[in-house]
């Protein structure tokens, strides 16, 4: 629909939100901490079902290997310990080399708008007259003064 109407609906929300944590500061702190519970509670049951799969397939190796092997449980445990130290290098080497596309993709895109940005500054700049600069150049000195007087 008009995306002004949304932002003065985003904005009135925003307004209330602020209004209720001035209002019902004890509400909005209680809202925070069962938020978070609640998020603590979903890391706490999705690392639970990853510690039971690996102990699945850590059961499962041992077993196979046990009985196809015809090995001692000692030489077993030694034997799964180093197929699943394999397994974990190969999905952390995998993960890397993901990670590093990843990385390599987004700061291609980061640099091309950090270029459009920069180039759309420079024409705004460039179409601004003697006095719009020199106003400019103010407000950067002024801002830089009392970023150094109130930020170190």
């Amino acid at each position: 629909m008009n995306t002004a109407r949304y932002a003065n609906i985003f904005k009135g929300l925003v307004a209330i939100g602020i209004v209720a944590l001035v209002w019902f500061p004890d509400v909005a702190w209680e809202l925070f901490v069962a938020l978070s519970h609640f998020i603590f509670e979903v890391f706490h049951l999705i690392f639970e079902v990853f510690h039971i799969i690996f102990e699945m397939v850590e059961i499962s190796l041992d077993f196979l290997i046990e009985h196809l092997l015809e090995t001692a449980v000692h030489t077993t445990e030694i034997i799964v310990f180093y197929l699943i130290m394999a397994m974990i290098l190969f999905l952390v080497y995998g993960l890397f080399q993901w990670l590093r596309g990843a990385y390599r993709r987004w700061w291609d895109a980061f640099m091309a708008k950090l270029k459009s940005l920069k180039m759309g500054v420079k024409q705004m700049f460039q179409g601004m007259n003697m006095a719009e600069k020199a106003s400019w150049l103010a407000l950067v000195v002024v801002a830089v003064i009392t970023r150094m007087l109130l930020g170190f």
